[in-house]
């Protein structure tokens, strides 16, 4: 078989597919997205490390316009937006035409390498009848995985921590069951807090 190497969109961290980031609320999660999606969008490095440039949707639907607006000003310090930048703060849910949105938008902007989705929890549907809760999870987070390999772009899958389970074993502490970090590429977990007054 001929199989390429993995893809890359931030070079050793955020690799083609769906990528999920878990930490606990108010922890910097979405300063730390927002910095993300303007550094691949700039083409700068993000943490360090390199970021191959393209378009990037970002879906900050636990957002205001206004404080979205404060936080990149906080961010760019004066430099330009960048025009390959996309922001949504609302969304369907993936039984009423999420995928079908983002497939729509991939049309018109096929630059598009990065979509970062915070939260999970605001584009999650409705239960089948009698799915488990895992049966619910690995389906949506699967549904999702689907749509990036499929496009072959980069899904940031945001989503919240549970307080410590088992401190030995972070993964167990995600909300929802094991069938979200199942479906998932990479997973990155953090619990460490980010001033939110400074870039990330």
């Amino acid at each position: 078989m001929d199989i390429k190497p993995v893809e890359f969109v931030i070079e050793g961290l955020v690799p083609v597919g769906l990528v999920l980031l878990a930490s606990p609320p108010k922890y910097g999660k979405s300063w730390f997205c927002l910095d993300m999606a303007l550094s691949v969008a700039m083409g700068r490095e993000f943490l360090g490390f390199k970021t191959n440039k393209s378009k990037v949707l970002y879906l900050a639907l636990e957002d205001r316009n206004d404080r979205l607006k404060q936080r990149i000003s906080q961010i760019l310090g004066g430099e330009m937006f960048p025009a390959w930048l996309n922001l949504g703060i609302d969304s369907e849910t993936l039984d009423n035409g999420f995928i079908e949105s983002l497939d729509g938008f991939l049309h018109e902007h096929p630059e598009t390498k990065l979509i970062i989705i915070d939260t999970f929890v605001k584009i999650r549907g409705e239960a089948k009848r009698n799915e488990s809760a895992y049966g619910v999870d690995s389906r949506e987070a699967g549904v999702i995985k689907k749509f990036a390999d499929t496009h072959n772009i980069a899904v940031v899958l945001v989503t919240h921590t549970r307080k410590g389970i088992d401190p030995d074993d972070p993964f167990v502490n995600i909300t929802g069951t094991y069938g979200v970090a199942g479906a998932a590429d990479a997973v990155s977990y953090t619990h460490l807090t980010l001033p939110t007054n400074s870039r990330v």
